[in-house]
């Protein structure tokens, strides 16, 4: 009885008891993981733009704790699946952007919450502010539709250094 799908294979605990495995859910099984390989980047960008916005709208919008944390869920949700994917979507394109992407991840948690402060300090109410973020999925969204150009007409360079590294020996044999 191998490892077929399906198979109800028996398994000793600690304590010798027989114990049946749970069957697991098809995200958590090694090919769950490849899930975003199977929707493109423009569905994952709207997603995660509609969710920032919606995150912002109920939060501002909100009278109880449990709409509240409604809108902190779409904040986490757009927030996640916008990180993977433009992580992702840096592949295609030449190396450096990398660099660009991650000093933008961290300097948009900083601006983010003095952007905050400082709309809340000159007097607009915490409402108005998260409505006055509204710009921020709506910018994500024109620069990833209108102005971020296709990543097939990219060269991603450095495939030739690329080629030559993968031909040299991870740990060196010889002396120096």
């Amino acid at each position: 009885m191998g490892g077929c799908a399906g198979s109800r294979r028996r398994f000793s605990d600690s304590e010798g008891e027989e114990t049946v495995p749970e069957p697991r859910l098809p995200l958590l099984d090694h090919q769950g993981a490849h899930w975003k390989n199977a929707v493109g980047f423009c569905p994952r960008v709207l997603v995660s733009g509609i969710c920032a916005a919606g995150s912002f709208v109920l939060v501002a919008f909100s009278h109880s704790v449990g709409t509240s944390l409604c809108g902190v869920v779409f904040a986490s949700i757009s927030s996640g699946l916008g990180e993977v994917t433009f992580l992702s979507l840096t592949a295609f394109y030449p190396r450096a952007v990398i660099s660009w992407w991650s000093s933008g991840t961290g300097g948009a948690g900083l601006l983010g919450a003095l952007s905050y402060l400082g709309l809340t300090q000159a007097g607009l109410s915490p409402q108005q502010t998260l409505l006055s973020m509204l710009g921020i999925p709506a910018l994500l969204l024109a620069s990833y539709f209108l102005l971020l150009t296709s990543p097939e007409a990219q060269d991603p360079g450095g495939e030739e250094e690329a080629e030559s590294a993968a031909r040299q020996p991870l740990i060196r044999t010889e002396a120096p």
